[in-house]
């Protein structure tokens, strides 16, 4: 079908098809004889989809991300809950702001223009801090889920073949479109395009030697999303810390807590210091192992 069908029957214009073309998100495929466009029924599918999703407000550059599978639905909508969620704080503090100015019965001559900036540029940053963080949080969540994934196989793996068979039956089990591009004990392959390289690890289960197969991408600068710099770092030293931390505080817990006195007194004596010393090696250690080989069982997303 030619752009004015595909324009009746997705509701959106040329125009914007023409644009989302540009864009990344539609490829129609080009009549052989004259080059024309031609759309299919996927197509118009797709469009209908960016459709629905700008429809939510959602940017085109997440809508790019869904549709070549980078980013899940549910994370996408999760994401933009939260967008919405801030847009319409601001709505609400705009609307408050314009009742209380006509309590007022401000006018422009008399208004104290510095004094309602200052006023709004607070409510501004307070409301949108947080949020920021939160977002910056899934995406580098989201992103390592991408970098590095580990599973268990089904077999020992002490050859090249019973590694290939791994990677083949793992990609079955999780539906990936896995191609594997070098074998050996530390194997290549790509998954949608995107390259990967593993390696064996040994863990240990109730005591017993278990393998466990530890993928990473090869080149995942190449797919991490914008972010300051400095700002990536310390988001990255959070999402790795908050579990370490977390891990740390349920020993804590599990021994006993502070005794009745507060955290303050308790780390001040002998036994406390003592104790908090063992926590952070014990707790660390532990989490260490475990996080390093057994992270990301889900696999990419």
């Amino acid at each position: 079908m030619n752009i004015k069908e595909a324009e009746n029957l997705s509701g959106i214009s040329g125009q914007n098809i023409r644009y989302y073309e540009k864009q990344g998100l539609i490829s129609p495929k080009r009549n052989r004889i004259n080059s024309y466009r031609e759309y299919g029924e996927e197509d118009i599918r797709i469009l209908k989809t960016i459709r629905m999703l700008r429809m939510l407000d959602m940017p085109i550059d997440q809508i790019r991300l869904i549709l070549k599978g980078d980013l899940s639905m549910g994370d996408a909508l999760d994401m933009q809950k939260v967008r919405l969620e801030v847009q319409a704080k601001k709505l609400q503090s705009a609307i408050s702001f314009c009742e209380q100015m006509g309590k007022e019965k401000a006018t422009l001559e008399g208004l104290d223009i510095d004094r309602c900036l200052k006023k709004m540029e607070k409510d501004t940053a307070r409301d949108g801090y947080f949020t920021r963080w939160v977002e910056d949080y899934k995406k580098i969540a989201r992103e390592e889920a991408q970098r590095v994934f580990t599973f268990i196989p089904d077999d020992a793996v002490t050859n090249p073949r019973e590694f290939t068979n791994a990677l083949l039956a793992y990609a079955k089990e999780k539906d990936l479109n896995l191609v594997i591009t070098k074998e050996g004990m530390y194997p290549e392959f790509e998954i949608d395009g995107v390259e990967y390289r593993a390696e064996r690890n040994y863990g240990r289960a109730y005591r017993v030697p278990v393998a466990v197969i530890h993928c990473e991408m090869i080149h995942p600068e190449l797919y991490e999303t914008e972010m300051e710099p400095k700002r990536r770092r310390w988001v990255k030293i959070l999402y790795h810390s908050l579990p370490a931390l977390g891990f740390i505080f349920l020993i804590f817990l599990m021994m006993g807590g502070t005794g009745g006195l507060s955290l303050s007194e308790f780390f001040t004596t002998k036994e406390g210091m003592i104790l908090l010393i063992l926590i952070v090696i014990l707790g660390i250690s532990e989490f260490v192992h475990f996080y390093l080989l057994y992270r990301n069982m889900d696999g990419p997303r």
